[in-house]
């Protein structure tokens, strides 16, 4: 349970789920839910397999906007697009860097900022929210695929 959402998430994809960006995916989705508008997801994963499914990967490339990937997956559909969609649809309202093995070209074409290390990531993302004027507030999900952040809403306890 969350009593508000946060200006820095990370999120990390545990062992098995780090065994590529595609099954990673998950810990981005989940993470999403504990993350503010304008915020900053930071993906921690191994991803010792690289990429993963391909049409997932092929379809960030070919758009250069959040948005133009929405519009490619309207005029036609494969599998791997949705995983692709639900990054595509993050980036519309906030940033997502990453922490992985994977080559930082290929980690850009993802819609996301590439990073070497956990606290480089950390330190830059409270400098940028700073420097917009906010005072940042940070969730770690250490088991980011397999935790879902619940929001309290409301004077009744009820969760959304």
């Amino acid at each position: 349970p969350l009593a508000k959402k946060s200006d820095i998430v990370v999120t990390v994809a545990p062992y098995p789920m780090d065994i590529d960006l595609y099954q990673s995916q998950k810990a981005l989705d989940n993470g999403k839910l504990a993350l503010a508008d304008g915020g900053i997801m930071i993906l921690v994963s191994k991803c010792r397999m690289g990429v993963g499914e391909e049409a997932f990967l092929q379809l960030l490339s070919n758009a250069s906007t959040p948005e133009e990937v929405m519009k490619l997956i309207a005029t036609e559909y494969r599998l791997g697009f949705h995983k692709a969609a639900k990054m595509a649809q993050i980036a519309t309202w906030a940033e997502m860097w990453a922490v992985t093995d994977i080559d930082d070209e290929t980690i850009r074409t993802a819609l996301m900022k590439p990073y070497s290390d956990v606290q480089s990531a950390v330190e830059e993302a409270v400098a940028v929210l700073r420097s917009k004027g906010r005072e940042p507030s940070m969730v770690v999900l250490p088991a980011g695929s397999l935790t879902l952040p619940l929001l309290n809403c409301g004077d009744k306890g009820e969760k959304r």
